[in-house]
This record gives structure tokens, C-alpha cells and sequence, in this order.
């Protein structure tokens, strides 16, 4: 893995006598590249460095610090003599999803797709039993990671919660807390530090109104209360979407059901109170008609 940087040119002007110095480049003291053998009689997969870390079999020892900036262990990829590769970095991240998941591809929309459709090209036709036994490696190592400790490390992490960080479509269902983290200062309480209660990610969902679902195929169930009610923005704020108008209730996957739309009747295609053909998704293509794909508008055809 190699890194390169792009340095934008500016001409300045400085005198003749004056000697322009070039900038030094310190190495990392952490390597970026070594090898893994396959223990047989434990069917492990072992670290060998011995050019810059001089370890075997001591994954903790790679990552590089936080303030080591030559070197970033954000992607670590083993690949195999039949050309095959597979991401560990699992291995040896100390803090995989409070620190190091926040810089990858994975953080971002749609990142995590992305990145499995990056690497399919690279996978094993078949699956042996020590690779199976890898990933239950790699699953574990993941969840044995510890809970944070600072407030930073909670935001976006897949698996804790806190309610600061919740976003407006975001809502906690249960308020059950799994722990507690200290938070924003207070001298009145002991410890100088106010605490926070912890909740899973499990227990966050993602809440839509009524409308939103209904562009999804779904509606909302009869008598249905809402988990939330979005707050007014302020005006001039142009990032404003169908979720975040003010006053508009907000419910979860759970408080709806898929939305069945009035059939066809005597060849009639059913229509809205505005005379149009709601047709967001397939599901809701009415009985006794077909949707035609491709065409520029929805045009059912009656069996």
C-alpha cells in the first residue's frame, strides 16, 4: 500500500539571498507491508514482521498512532497465492467502529455496498473451512471490542447509541440503557462530569412520515400514534426534505404496512383526488393491471 500526496503549486516571492528550504519527510516507524502464515494445527492465520516491528503472531503491534499522519491503518488487505484477497483489518484495529469505520468507505452512504462490489473480484470461488473459520475470527474480534469512552466515538458507531447524536429521522423505540459515559461537564455532580445513559443501535430506527412511506409502497397502520413530530427549521434553510417540515409526524417501519391500492374496475385504471396514477414502486401497480418497464410513464395492460 503506497501513499501520495498532491501539493498545490503558488509562486511567492522572496528575495535572491534568501535560501529555500526543502521540507523534510519522516518516515513512519510502522511497516505498511508483511506476511501471514497459516498456523495448521490451529488453523490460524499469524503476523510476521520482521524487517521493522521484528514480532510474530502480535496483531496489537501494527496500528499505527493517532498522531503517526505518514501512516493511517485504515484498509488492511491479505492476499493469497491463487490471487485471491479478503479485508482483515478486523485483525488489527485496536478500535475498528469507534475510530477506524469513521474514516472508510463503509461511513458513508451507500460506502458499504460499494465496498463489497470492490472486492467480489477478489473472493474465493469456494469457501474453505479456514476461511470460514477467519471470518468467525475476524466477527469476534469486532464484537469484543469495547464500549467508547469518549463522546466522540459514539457518534455514527454501529453498535451504541446516545441521544445527542440521534439524528431528526432518527428515533430511540426502547430506552433501555446498557451503560453510561461521561459527558458534558458539570461541577454540581461528582466527578465534574455529567453522565450519559448508552443504548444499542439495535433500538434506533429510522422514522418517515406518512407521506414518505406512502412513496415507499407503505401506509400507515389505523390509530397509529407518532413516534415523533419533526420541529420547525429555521427560515432560509435550504436542506429541507418531505421529513422535515414543521409540524409533520414522523413514524417507524413497524407502525405501517404495505399499501394495497384499489383495484381496476370495468377497465378503469383507479386514479387520486388529483385525476393521477400513484405509482412509486411495483407493489403498488393495482390489481388487474401490469406495469411495462421501460416506458416512459406507467401504462397498465388488463389481463
Amino acid at each position: 500500500m503506497a501513499a501520495g500526496y498532491l501539493v498545490p503549486h503558488t509562486e511567492v516571492y522572496e528575495p535572491r539571498s534568501t535560501k529555500t528550504r526543502t521540507p523534510s519527510i519522516t518516515e513512519s516507524p510502522f511497516p505498511i507491508y508483511w506476511v501471514e502464515v497459516l498456523d495448521e494445527a490451529h488453523q490460524k492465520w499469524l503476523p510476521i514482521e520482521s524487517l521493522v516491528l521484528d514480532c510474530i503472531a502480535r496483531p496489537q503491534r501494527f496500528e499505527p498512532p493517532a498522531a503517526d499522519h505518514e501512516n493511517n491503518m485504515l484498509y488492511v488487505i491479505a492476499f493469497e497465492d491463487d490471487g485471491s484477497a479478503k479485508d482483515v483489518t478486523r485483525r488489527y484495529a485496536k478500535a475498528y467502529n469507534a475510530k477506524t469505520r469513521k474514516n472508510r468507505v463503509e461511513s458513508s452512504n451507500g460506502g458499504a455496498r460499494w465496498w463489497r462490489k470492490a472486492m467480489r473480484p477478489y473472493a474465493k470461488l469456494l469457501a474453505t473451512d479456514v476461511d470460514q473459520i477467519e471470518e468467525t475470527e475476524l466477527s469476534a474480534a469486532e464484537a469484543r471490542e469495547p464500549m467508547p469512552k469518549n463522546i466522540v466515538d459514539f457518534k455514527d458507531h454501529p453498535t451504541y447509541a446516545l441521544e445527542r447524536h440521534l439524528k431528526r429521522n432518527e428515533v430511540l423505540v426502547r430506552k433501555q440503557e446498557i451503560g453510561k459515559v461521561g459527558g458534558t461537564r458539570d461541577n454540581s455532580v461528582h466527578g465534574g462530569k455529567r453522565m450519559e445513559s448508552v443504548y444499542r443501535r439495535a433500538d434506533v430506527k429510522i422514522a418517515k412520515s406518512a407521506d414518505a412511506w406512502y412513496r415507499l409502497g407503505r401506509d400507515v397502520k389505523f390509530r397509529e400514534v407518532p413516534v415523533k413530530v419533526v420541529p420547525k427549521r429555521a427560515r432560509g434553510d435550504r436542506e429541507v426534505d418531505n421529513d422535515d417540515e414543521a409540524g409533520t409526524n414522523l413514524y417507524t417501519i413497524d407502525q405501517t404496512e404495505i399499501y394495497t391500492p384499489p383495484p381496476c374496475v370495468d377497465g378503469k385504471v383507479p386514479k387520486n383526488s388529483f385525476g393521477n396514477l400513484d405509482l412509486f414502486v411495483p407493489s403498488m401497480v393495482p390489481m388487474g393491471g401490469v406495469y411495462i418497464a421501460g416506458m416512459s410513464f406507467p401504462t397498465p395492460i388488463y389481463q
